[in-house]
C-alpha cells in the first residue's frame, strides 16, 4: 500500500479510537506529526494504534512498562502531548 494511503487510514484511525481522550491524544498527535512522518516511523505508530486505548495510557502514566517493540520515542512524545 501507497505510503500516503497508510497515512491517511492511520490518522483516520487516530482521530477514531474508543474514547474522546484517545481521539484528541492520538489525533493530535498525527495531526502534528504524521505528515512529515517516513515509512519506518508510520510502522511504529501502527504498532501503538493497533494497542488498547487502556494499555496505551498505562505505558503514557508509567502504570506499566513500555515493551519492545513500541517506539519509546513516539511515546515520549505523546507524552508531551498530555504534560
Amino acid at each position: 500500500m501507497a505510503l500516503n494511503t497508510r497515512k491517511k487510514r492511520l490518522k483516520f484511525r487516530c482521530w477514531h479510537r474508543g474514547s474522546r481522550e484517545a481521539d484528541l491524544l492520538l489525533g493530535t498527535f498525527a495531526d502534528r506529526y504524521l505528515e512529515n512522518m517516513g515509512s519506518a516511523d508510520v510502522i511504529k505508530l501502527e504498532n501503538i494504534v493497533n494497542c488498547d486505548d487502556q494499555v496505551i495510557w498505562d505505558w503514557l502514566t508509567g502504570v506499566t512498562e513500555i515493551p519492545k517493540g513500541i517506539s519509546r520515542t513516539m511515546i515520549h512524545d505523546l507524552q508531551s502531548i498530555i504534560s
